[in-house]
C-alpha cells in the first residue's frame, strides 16, 4: 500500500448572487430545519494535479483538517473575514484552468509544468442565527491518488444535515516518457520538460546503459547482478523511475546469460521491465486502454584479465607420523594435508580449473599428476611417462596423501572462467615428528647388589628395552636414557640406596631424529641384607592425562583375606597371607554427569562422521556411553539425554572403567576384552604393583573433575563468547509472544549448551520451532518451563548457518504487559553455559536484548470481533519486504501474503472466507528486522 497525499484543485468561483439564488432553490438540501433562518456559501469546488502535495491520509481523513482550511479554503461567519483562495498548481490541457494560463498553441510551450498561483474564489460563507458550532468532515473516493475528496458541513448540535460540500477533483494530467535509449543517449534535459515528437514530458522512465565490466565485486551467479556491478554511474544499475503520487512503479528483471562471445567471458542480456501498478489496475477495471508496461535490454559484458590469486604459495614443513591411515604399516612417512588457498574475483572458487605436477624428493623429476573434477574428461595435458594421476575432489587445491620424509616440490597452475591462470610452486618439507612406540618391562625387577664387588651396581636404561620400534630409524639406533637427557643413561646404585621398596623410574626411548617416548618401570635393590615387608600390594589411580582420581573404592578380593577401602589416589595393603590368590578390584560411581559438556557431544559425532577420530583407546572407551562395544549415534542420544536430565544415568548403570596401566590396547579397543582387576599370588618377599588408568564414561575431552573439591579437568575459558541476542520490545497481557534467538556471530560454532531462564509469573510457554539443523525439541528439557527453566543443548558440524542466523523461535503467553528483556536470563542454572567453535575453543554464551529499528506499528483489527470483513492497519518505519501471516491456536498457517511495501501507513483487507476458520486467531507482521503478533477474533454468523 501507499501512503496517498492529497492534492490541490481548480474551479470557477461563484459569485454571491448566483450563489444565493442557489440556496433559494435547493433551500431544502442547505437548512438544517426550517424554521431557522440560515444561509451557507461553501467553498468553490477546485480542482488539483497529482504534482501538488498537501498532507493527507486516506485512512485518517480528518486528521489535517486545519490544512484542508488553509489551503482550500475555510468557513467563515462574516463576509469580511473572507480570504481568496489561491492554489500554487501546474495546469495541462484537461485541466479547467488551462485556458486561462496555458499557451494560445498547446505547443508553443511544450513544458506544461509551469507553476501558476491559480485563483479559485473565496472562502465559505454562512450565517448562523442561533450559534451552533460547525462540524466539517472529508469524504475521499480515490483510486491511485486520482479521483475525489469531498468536503462536508453540518452542525454539531443539534446534529443536522448535510449544509454543503465541497468537491476537490485530483487528475493526472501526465503521461510517462519512456525512451528507446539508455540515460546517457536520451536528447535533451532528462528532466520534466523534454519533448518527444510534441510530447509534453513529466514523469519519466531512465533506462540503464550497457555495462563492460573487467573487474568483479562477487563471484558466482551474483558478480553480475545490479548492485554488484563495477560502474561509475549508478543510473547503469537499474531504471531511474520518475513518478508522482497517481502512479507506482516498479521494476523487476530477467538474465540470459552466454559465455565465451564477442571477446568476452560472459555477456548478459538483462530484459527490465517496468510496470505501472496504477494504470494496470485501471486497465484491469476497463478504465485504461493506454500502455501500462514497458521493457529494455540492457547487454553486460564481464572481460575480466585478472588470474586467480594463490594467498599461501610458500615453502612448507611438515610432521610425519607414520602411515596413521595403515596403522599396521610402521613407514617413515607423513599422512599431509596439501591444500593451497585459491581465489578469483569473478569465478567461484569450486569453478576454477586447477591442476598440479608432484616432484618427490625434488629431484628434477615429476612423479605424480593431478586435476580437477570439473575438466569433466580425462588428464587434459600431454602425459608421455604414464604418471599416476588423481582427481582433485570438491574441486579445490588438494594433493592430500601419504609423503615420505623428506624435501619435495609441487606445481600448481588455476584457470578462471575467463581462460586467466597462474601458477603457483613451492616446496614441501616432511620431517619425521613421530616418537619411537617404547616397550619396557613390565612389573617390578629385582636388582641384586654385587656386595663382594664393591657394594654398587651400574643400571643403564637400555636394559628395560622390551623390543622398541621406530618408524624411520632402526632399532638397533636407538637410545635408552633415564630423563630427557639423550645422555642420561647410567644410574649407579650403592648399598645405602637399598630400602626394602620399589622405585619408580621413567625410561626414555629417542630415535634419530630426536623423538622419544616413555615407558614406566619399578625396581627394588633387596640384596645387601635380608630384607622383608609388611606391604605386599601397592598401586594408583590416574587420568590417561595423569590426574589423581579420588574416592575410589578398593575391594582386595581373596578367599580367606577379603578387605575394602576407600581411597583418595593411591592404595596399599599389608600383612598378606603367603601363597594366597589377591584380586585389586577399583570402582567409582555417582555423578555420571561430571566431565560431561555438549563438546563431548561434538567429538565423538566427528568419530562417528570419520572427520576426526578419537586419538586413544581410552577415549573410546568413554565415548560407548551404552557399553555396546561399538560408537554409534545412540551413543550421541545418550549423552544428550543425561545432559538435559531426561535420564539419569548412562544405559550400562555405571561411571568408570579402571584399567590396569600396564595393559596394552590394540588400535580397536573393542576388539579383545580388557581387564579391569590385578591378580596376584601373595609372596611376603615380593612387593606387587597394580596401577590403574582410570576412563569416565562420556568424558572425552578430558574435563572430568577427579578430586573431592579440585577441578583439575576443566578448562579455563578465555576464548571469546558466543553473542545470543534477541529483539527487545514492550508486550501486552494476553498477547502471544515470538521470542527470536539469534546467533551474532554463529557462522563457526559447532555446539553450545546452557539455560535459558524466564519469569514464570510473566510468561507461561507454548511451544518452540527452529530452521537450524539438528535443532527440534529434543534439544531442550521443557520439565523445568513451568519454573521458567529451559535447559537447551545443540551440536552440528557443518550447519551452514550465516553469522548472523535466526537459531530458533519461542512462543509465549504473556500473564502481564511488560518488556521482554526485563523477563529472561542466559545462565548456568541447569547445564553450564557454554559453547564451542569449529577449531575446538571454548566459549561463553551471553544473551543481549537489542532495541528494534523502530517505530513499527501494529494496530489492532477493526473491527474485532468479526465475521465478514476486517482490516489490518500497519505502519512501516522503513520500506522493505514484509510478511503477513494469520494462524490458529496451534501454529497452523491460514494465510499468509508476502510483499514489498514503501515506507508509511498500509492496510490490508481480509475477508472470514479465506480463512476458513473461527474462534481466536493470531496475525503476525514480520519484516527484516523484527516482527509483532496480534491475536483477532472470527465470529459464527449471526453472532
Amino acid at each position: 500500500m501507499k501512503q496517498s497525499y492529497a492534492h490541490s484543485s481548480f474551479t470557477r468561483p461563484f459569485t454571491s448572487c448566483f450563489l444565493l439564488l442557489f440556496f433559494l432553490s435547493v433551500g431544502s438540501q442547505l437548512l438544517a430545519s426550517e424554521d431557522e433562518y440560515r444561509l451557507f456559501f461553501p467553498p468553490p469546488d477546485i480542482t488539483i494535479t497529482c504534482d501538488y502535495w498537501f498532507p493527507f491520509l486516506p485512512n485518517d481523513p480528518n486528521r489535517f483538517i486545519s490544512e484542508f482550511d488553509a489551503r482550500f479554503g475555510k468557513m467563515v461567519n462574516s463576509p469580511a473575514n473572507r480570504d481568496k483562495i489561491f492554489v500554487r498548481d501546474v495546469v495541462c490541457p484537461q485541466h479547467p484552468k488551462f485556458s486561462e494560463f496555458g499557451p494560445a498553441n498547446p505547443f508553443d510551450d511544450p513544458c506544461y509544468d509551469d507553476v501558476y498561483d491559480i485563483f479559485w474564489g473565496e472562502d465559505g460563507y454562512y450565517q448562523n442565527i442561533n450559534g451552533n458550532l460547525l462540524f466539517q468532515n472529508i469524504v475521499p473516493d480515490l483510486t491511485c491518488g486520482q479521483g475525489d475528496i469531498i468536503r462536508e458541513w453540518r452542525y454539531l448540535e443539534p446534529w443536522g444535515a448535510v449544509l454543503g460540500r465541497q468537491r476537490i477533483t485530483i487528475i493526472n494530467c501526465k503521461e510517462f516518457y519512456v525512451p528507446t535509449v539508455c540515460w546517457r543517449s536520451t536528447s535533451g534535459d532528462v528532466g520534466s520538460c523534454d519533448v518527444v515528437s510534441g510530447v509534453p514530458l513529466r514523469k519519466l522512465i531512465e533506462w540503464p546503459c550497457d555495462v563492460v565490466q573487467t573487474t568483479c565485486r562477487s563471484t558466482g551467479p551474483d558478480a553480475l547482478t545490479p548492485d554488484n556491478l563495477d560502474v561509475l554511474f549508478e543510473q547503469d544499475r537499474r531504471p531511474r523511475l520518475d513518478d508522482d503520487n497517481c502512479s507506482l512503479l516498479a521494476a523487476t528483471y530477467e538474465d540470459r546469460v552466454f559465455t565465451l562471445i564477442d571477446s568476452a567471458c560472459q555477456k548478459v542480456f538483462r530484459e527490465w521491465t517496468v510496470i505501472d501498478w496504477c494504470l494496470f489496475d485501471l486497465f484491469e477495471k476497463g478504465l485504461y486502454s493506454g500502455q501500462f508496461e514497458w521493457k529494455y535490454l540492457q547487454v553486460i559484458k564481464l572481460k575480466n584479465q585478472d588470474a586467480p590469486d594463490w594467498e599461501n604459495c610458500e615453502d612448507q614443513i611438515f610432521c610425519g607420523f607414520g602411515d596413521t591411515l595403515n596403522p599396521n604399516n610402521n613407514q617413515c612417512v607423513g599422512v599431509l594435508e596439501i591444500r593451497p588457498t585459491v581465489s578469483d574475483d569473478c569465478t567461484p572458487s569450486e569453478l576454477l580449473r586447477i591442476d598440479f605436477k608432484l616432484d618427490l624428493f625434488n629431484d628434477g623429476n615429476y612423479d605424480r599428476l593431478g586435476y580437477s573434477s570439473n575438466y569433466d574428461g580425462p588428464y587434459p595435458f600431454p602425459n608421455p611417462d604414464n604418471l599416476p594421476v588423481s582427481v582433485m575432489p570438491d574441486t579445490l587445491p588438494n594433493a592430500d596423501g601419504v609423503y615420505p620424509v623428506g624435501t619435495h616440490r609441487i606445481l600448481w597452475a588455476a584457470e578462471d572462467g575467463c581462460g586467466n591462470a597462474s601458477l603457483c610452486e613451492y616446496l614441501i618439507t616432511v620431517e619425521d615428528c613421530k616418537p619411537p612406540t617404547a616397550y619396557c618391562l613390565s612389573g617390578l625387577s629385582t636388582i641384586p647388589m654385587p656386595v663382594n664387588a664393591g657394594g654398587y651396581v651400574d643400571i643403564y636404561a637400555s636394559d628395560f628395552d622390551l623390543g622398541s620400534v621406530d618408524n624411520c630409524s632402526a632399532d638397533s639406533n636407538l637410545v635408552f636414557a633415564f630423563s630427557p637427557d639423550i645422555n642420561d643413561r647410567t644410574i649407579r646404585r650403592t648399598c645405602q640406596d637399598v630400602t626394602g621398596l620399589p622405585e619408580q623410574w621413567t625410561i626414555y626411548v629417542f630415535d634419530e631424529a630426536g623423538n622419544y617416548s616413555s615407558c614406566e618401570v619399578g625396581i627394588i635393590l633387596n640384596t645387601c641384607e635380608d630384607q622383608t615387608q609388611d606391604v605386599f600390594v601397592i598401586g594408583d589411580f590416574k587420568t590417561e592425562q595423569g590426574n589423581v582420581i579420588n574416592e575410589v573404592t578398593v575391594d582386595l578380593e581373596s578367599a580367606n583375606d577379603p578387605r575394602q577401602e576407600v581411597v583418595d589416589g593411591s592404595y596399599r595393603f599389608t600383612n598378606s597371607l603367603d601363597g594366597e590368590q589377591y584380586t585389586v578390584r577399583p570402582s567409582k560411581e555417582g555423578n555420571p554427569l561430571n566431565g560431561i559438556s555438549t563438546y563431548d557431544l561434538v567429538l565423538v559425532n566427528k568419530h562417528v562422521l570419520g572427520i576426526a577420530d578419537l586419538d586413544s583407546p581410552y577415549k573410546m572407551l568413554a565415548a560407548d556411553v551404552n557399553c555396546t562395544g561399538d560408537i554409534t549415534a545412540f551413543d550421541l542420544v545418550s549423552m544428550r539425554q543425561l545432559i538435559l536430565y531426561h535420564r539419569d544415568e548412562f544405559p550400562c548403570e555405571r561411571s568408570w572403567y579402571f584399567i590396569p596401566a600396564d595393559f596394552v590396547f590394540t588400535s580397536d579397543p573393542f576388539s579383545i576384552s580388557f581387564p579391569e582387576v590385578y591378580e596376584f599370588t601373595a609372596d611376603s618377599r615380593t612387593l606387587q604393583e597394580g596401577n590403574f588408568i582410570g576412563v569416565k564414561l562420556g568424558d572425552v575431552n578430558a574435563s572430568v573433575r577427579t578430586g573431592v573439591l579440585g577441578n583439575n579437568g576443566s578448562s579455563t575459558r578465555s576464548n571469546g563468547a558466543l553473542r545470543l541476542w534477541a529483539a527487545d520490545r514492550e508486550v501486552s497481557k494476553g498477547e502471544e509472544v515470538v521470542l527470536t534467538i539469534h546467533g551474532d556471530n554463529f557462522a563457526d560454532v559447532v555446539g553450545y549448551q546452557y539455560t535459558l531462564q524466564f519469569d514464570p509469573s510473566a510468561l507461561v510457554y507454548k511451544g518452540m520451532q527452529s530452521d537450524l539443523p539438528g535443532l527440534n525439541k529434543e534439544n531442550f528439557n521443557f520439565r523445568g518451563a513451568a519454573d521458567g527453566q529451559l535447559a537447551t543443548s545443540w551440536h552440528h558440524l557443518s550447519h551452514g548457518m550465516p553469522a548472523d542466523a535466526a537459531l530458533y523461535e519461542l512462543r509465549f503467553e504473556a500473564q502481564q504487559s511488560g518488556r521482554l528483556s526485563d523477563w529472561f536470563d542466559l545462565n548456568s542454572s541447569l547445564v553450564q553455559a557454554e559453547a564451542y567453535h569449529q577449531d575446538s575453543r571454548l566459549m561463553d554464551v551471553q544473551l543481549q536484548f537489542k532495541a528494534t529499528t523502530s517505530d513499527l506499528q501494529l494496530y489492532q483489527n477493526q473491527p474485532n470481533p468479526f465475521n465478514g470483513q476486517t482490516t489490518i492497519g500497519f505502519v512501516l518505519p522503513q520500506a522493505g519486504p514484509v510478511q503477513l501471516t494469520i494462524t490458529d491456536v496451534s501454529g497452523k498457517v491460514l494465510w499468509q501474503e508476502e510483499s514489498k511495501l514503501a515506507k508509511g501507513h498500509h492496510e490490508r483487507l481480509l475477508e472470514s472466507d479465506d480463512l476458513g476458520a473461527t474462534g481466536v486467531l493470531f496475525y503476525t507482521l514480520k519484516t527484516a528486522q523484527t516482527q509483532l503478533t496480534k491475536r483477532m477474533l472470527v465470529t459464527h454468523s449471526g453472532q
